[in-house]
């Protein structure tokens, strides 16, 4: 891995981030654990931004360190307001951006750099203060214990600002440096997740990450961002990064932990066909995960995202009718029902209450 192209140092800025996490006296109090209703049947899994793990109103960049123009440091009251929503939507697995793979699989970790503002605050004050150990401290007080995963993001080179090339022997080095820099104490994670799209059927390039990575993690989780599954459609020349075939599936369902499949962006313009066809899916997936790896967990994409695309209608594809084709599913399965976890909302930032609510109601737990 090569340096950083760009490092910070700000004694001002860190005298803010002091202040904003490291000085708020409420959050070192021993709090009893809040009490929240939450449904038994499912947990949830949700994709969240960045700023959590940079610990500040930030956005990723490969070459600028997200502290450079002194953003604004979370509070206590927006961990504490974020974990309270999740653990009331019973979501206990949550992936964090921590930015995407680019040219020879580089990707700078800013915030765990010594000499970044909470690599010092480490040094003053302790690991306590880390914004990933303050998201799980919240969430454990509002519901069981949370699993927090590093979500990395790569996009293949010769797509829509694609950088990342998986035949590049260094490329895949660098995965596996990252699947053992983010499995390391101080980074606080629970395991790594990776999505790197598109991932074409058949692909061996991300098998291939996938067991470079794995022995690296000290035993901590290999989650996988998947898409959907059909024998026919993975053929078709234009839709192998959109379906892959069962013995596609079962190769990535045996080299990992925990599979979020993608199960939107269909270009289905209705959304009862959207329910039928999550629905079918749901059942697919799970029965050929099953076979391959009885102990792969199992989470079916939630889309929550308003931008209208040709692949993606926003008043079809919905939350609630995702909600209610996964129900179905689920409730006619065999065996493979224990390894469903629960939906997987894409993505934290565009959910919003209604979303919520409809979702509640459609898994039978909310009253109407």
């Amino acid at each position: 891995m090569e340096k950083p192209l760009q490092r910070f140092h700000s004694t001002a800025l860190l005298a803010a981030f002091f202040l904003a996490l490291g000085a708020q006296s409420i959050y070192a109090l021993d709090i009893p654990p809040a009490k929240v209703q939450t449904p038994s049947r499912f947990s949830h899994a949700v994709w969240a931004g960045y700023s959590w793990f940079a610990g500040a109103k930030a956005h990723f960049s490969p070459v600028t360190s997200p502290y450079g123009d002194r953003p604004p440091p979370l509070l206590t009251e927006e961990f504490r307001d974020f974990a309270r929503t999740l653990a009331e939507n019973r979501v206990d697995t949550v992936f964090v951006f921590v930015g995407s793979m680019g040219d020879m699989g580089r990707l700078p970790l800013w915030p765990l750099l010594p000499e970044s503002p909470l690599g010092r605050l480490r040094e003053k004050a302790g690991d306590e203060w880390i914004p990933i150990r303050r998201l799980r401290y919240e969430l454990a007080r509002f519901g069981p214990p949370p699993r927090i995963l590093a979500w990395v993001g790569g996009v293949r080179k010769g797509w829509d600002r694609g950088k990342i090339d998986l035949s590049d022997p260094r490329a895949l080095e660098a995965a596996a440096w990252l699947g053992e820099r983010l499995s390391q104490e101080d980074a606080s994670f629970d395991g790594v997740h990776f999505n790197i799209e598109p991932t074409l059927e058949g692909d061996p390039r991300v098998l291939e990450l996938l067991d470079k990575v794995r022995p690296k993690l000290r035993g901590k989780m290999l989650s996988f961002a998947g898409t959907m599954v059909d024998e026919e459609l993975s053929r078709v020349a234009g839709l192998r990064e959109r379906f892959w075939s069962s013995e596609y599936l079962a190769e990535v369902a045996r080299r990992v932990d925990q599979i979020a499949f993608m199960t939107y962006d269909t270009a289905a313009k209705d959304a009862s066909l959207y329910e039928d066809f999550v629905e079918t899916q749901t059942r697919l997936l799970a029965r050929h995960v099953h076979r391959a790896n009885p102990s792969c967990e199992i989470f079916i994409g939630a889309p929550t995202y308003r931008e209208r695309t040709g692949w993606h209608d926003p008043a079809a594809e919905t939350a609630a009718a995702s909600a209610r084709g996964f129900l179905r599913a689920f409730e006619g399965l065999g065996p493979e029902k224990k390894q469903i976890k629960g939906l997987a909302f894409y993505a934290a930032w565009t959910t919003q209450p209604e979303d919520w609510r409809t979702v509640a109601r459609a898994l039978g737990w909310q009253e109407k």
